[in-house]
Formats: structure tokens, C-alpha cells, sequence
């Protein structure tokens, strides 16, 4: 994820401790992510109920090899703010390494009803049914790729294999 989208989204927050969420994301962009994980371990201890920080968690924890911790996290944070896309497709990338592609599919099918257009998340979800041997489902992928971007070039090979 671009380190941009940390600052973005602490930027975003309206809570009295986005001064902690904007240092949290500052600690991930600078790839300090031991110091990123401890303040947002903390700032959920302090606010259970913060989808953000729970995202930092995740993000932090997949930076350090903690993956059960990640999962957990951007499960939590699914939980507490199923409107918000990224956790869904931080969470795909974790259950595709553990093969439970059913669960991958879910999380991308998911985040994809929030978020249509993002173009990553088109193309990988396309791969990913591909994988499953659902090459109907991935080409309409590929193609709402191209809808998205039309240069596409990740898109174009796809869908030219499954021609």
C-alpha cells in the first residue's frame, strides 16, 4: 500500500487522537514498524473500538512477520468499520499465504462492493479466480479492470490468455 494512504488516513480522523494515528503512520511511511506496532497495540488498548489503528496493527504486524496478528487485526477492524475497504484487501493477501482461497475470494468479493474501483484489487481478485479455475468470473474481473484503466497491461495478457 502506498505510504501516502498512511498519512491520508490519519489525516481523515476526527477523533481526539489523530495527533497518535497521524505518529502511527508516520512510523509505518518511515518503515519503523516496531514503534508503529507498539503505539497502535496501544491506542487499541486505549479504544477498542478504533477500525483505524486496528489497520495499523495489521499493517505493522504483516511488516514484522506476525501474520496470525494481522489476520486478527484486520478482522478486527472489518468488524468495526465494514464500510472501509482496505482491511478486506489486506486481509486477502494473508488468506491466499495460507491457501484458504474460499476465505480470500470472501474478503476480496467483499471489499470489491465497497470499493469497485480500485484497480489492484480488480486485477488480483481476476488472478485469484483464476487460480480457483473460474475463468468466467476472472475475465469479467479483467475487464472491469480495464474499465477502471484501459492501459491495463496486467489486464490485457489475461484476458488474451483466456481468449
Amino acid at each position: 500500500m502506498p505510504c501516502f494512504l498512511f498519512l491520508l488516513a490519519a489525516r481523515g480522523a476526527q477523533t481526539a487522537g489523530a495527533d497518535s494515528l497521524t505518529a502511527i503512520a508516520r512510523d509505518l511511511e518511515a518503515n519503523c514498524y516496531r514503534d508503529a506496532l507498539a503505539k497502535a497495540r496501544h491506542r487499541v488498548r486505549e479504544n477498542s473500538g478504533d477500525a483505524l489503528a486496528w489497520t495499523y496493527v495489521g499493517m505493522a504486524s504483516v511488516r514484522l512477520g506476525e501474520r496470525d496478528a494481522a489476520l486478527e487485526a484486520f478482522e478486527n477492524a472489518i468488524a468495526l468499520s465494514p464500510r472501509d475497504p482496505r482491511p478486506f484487501f489486506d486481509a486477502v493477501l494473508l488468506y491466499d499465504s495460507r491457501n484458504d482461497l474460499d476465505k480470500a475470494v470472501d474478503r476480496y468479493q467483499r471489499g470489491l462492493a465497497i470499493d469497485g474501483k480500485d484497480e489492484t484489487a480488480q486485477f488480483n481478485y481476476g488472478r485469484l479466480l483464476l487460480l480457483q479455475g473460474r475463468p468466467a468470473e476472472a475475465e469479467k474481473a479483467f475487464l472491469r479492470t480495464l474499465e477502471i484503466n484501459p492501459r491495463d497491461a496486467g489486464a490485457r495478457v489475461e484476458l488474451s490468455r483466456l481468449a
